[in-house]
């Protein structure tokens, strides 16, 4: 009859024996069934990693394959192929296939944030559709060219509050492009969830990219409102707050573009000039700038 000492070792040695539980490998596509995007069951555990915030910090710029992921963020190929394969499942990133000039053979697997990326708060908000039920009652009480001209009105307002307020509480005695790349792009953007992306900076200009838009749905839903009126009037009033500062914006997400894009000249001696509230997509550039 085994003793006690003995039992105990004997379950011990049980326990050593059993196989260990494989961790669960997220896998590249959601199941049948299992509903995709911030309805997803882990949606809430999608950003309590930080090497998953930097994955999809790292890909909305530009895609990237597994393997530059791995150098740019100095990580283990598995480690990062895993948050990917978990960002899939989750609908923040999608595949892209395409090819990479210079290259040869198989076109590499390239990954990018979705459009529509985002992650709920909980208990989950449903502010877009006060939004969106707030600006059709503007457009059907005042008609469209006066609610434009009033949204125009107070995204200037704001702009103007914004820019003086980031001003203040950053001591900026002078704003110039480095000024507006350090505080506005690098600070308040990213406060608001936008990545940007600076093209060109000199000592009076700054070209920058804007990735995500904060309005995204209600933008594309009404962007004659939405970007040609409250956006062009929030950047009116940033550019009155700069100073002699002309603003021009070259792409716009609302509109169908894949990323929002403004040039800042500072103008030496000459008044600022502001974007209207004019209707329609702005004019294009004959040529796009490229990073």
């Amino acid at each position: 009859m085994p003793t006690r000492k003995g039992k105990r070792a004997a379950g011990l040695n049980s326990k050593a024996r059993e196989p260990p539980v494989p961790p669960a490998w997220p896998q590249a596509r959601p199941a049948a069934g299992l509903p995709k995007g911030p309805q997803a069951p882990n949606g809430f555990a999608v950003l309590a990693s930080h090497v998953r915030y930097d994955i999809l910090q790292a890909l909305t710029v530009n895609p990237k394959t597994v393997r530059e992921l791995t150098q740019e963020l100095r990580m283990h190929r598995l480690t990062v192929r895993y948050h990917i394969n978990f960002l899939l499942r989750e609908g923040l990133v999608e595949e892209v296939h395409g090819s990479r000039p210079g290259t040869a053979g198989r076109p590499p697997v390239l990954y990018r944030t979705s459009r529509h990326a985002r992650v709920p708060g909980f208990p989950p908000r449903r502010f877009e559709l006060i939004a969106q039920s707030a600006l059709a009652t503007l457009l059907e009480a005042l008609g469209q060219g006066d609610a434009r001209a009033r949204l125009f009105a107070k995204g200037k307002q704001v702009g103007s509050m914004s820019i003086k307020a980031l001003g203040e509480a950053n001591g900026v005695k002078r704003w110039t492009p480095d000024a507006y790349d350090q505080h506005m792009l690098k600070g308040s953007y990213r406060e608001m969830g936008v990545t940007t992306e600076v093209l060109r900076k000199s000592s009076n200009e700054i070209h920058y990219r804007a990735f995500g838009c904060p309005f995204l749905e209600l933008a594309e839903q009404m962007p004659e409102v939405v970007c040609d009126a409250l956006d062009n009037g929030f950047h009116a009033g940033v550019t009155d707050g700069l100073g002699a500062v002309q603003t021009t914006r070259l792409r716009c997400m609302g509109h169908g573009d894949p990323f929002c894009e403004y040039v800042l000249t500072w103008q030496k001696g000459k008044r600022a000039k502001a974007p209207s509230a004019g209707g329609g997509k702005p004019a294009l550039p004959k040529q796009e700038v490229r990073a």
